[in-house]
C-alpha cells in the first residue's frame, strides 16, 4: 500500500475489497491535511499564516 499511487488507492477504496477501508482513507485525508502547515511550520518566514 505504501508504494501505491493516490490514484491506485482510490480506485482499491471503491473496490468491492475488505481492504483498505475508513481508517486507511482517513490515514491518507489526515496525512495530506497535515502536509501545508507542516511545510509552513518548518520554514520561518513572515508570509507564512499563524
Amino acid at each position: 500500500m505504501r508504494d501505491q499511487t493516490i490514484s491506485d488507492f482510490l480506485e482499491r477504496l471503491a473496490g468491492r475489497v475488505p481492504a483498505p477501508g475508513g481508517g486507511a482513507s482517513a490515514a491518507l485525508h489526515a496525512a495530506q491535511a497535515a502536509t501545508p502547515p507542516s511545510r509552513c511550520a518548518t520554514r520561518v518566514r513572515p508570509t507564512c499564516p499563524p
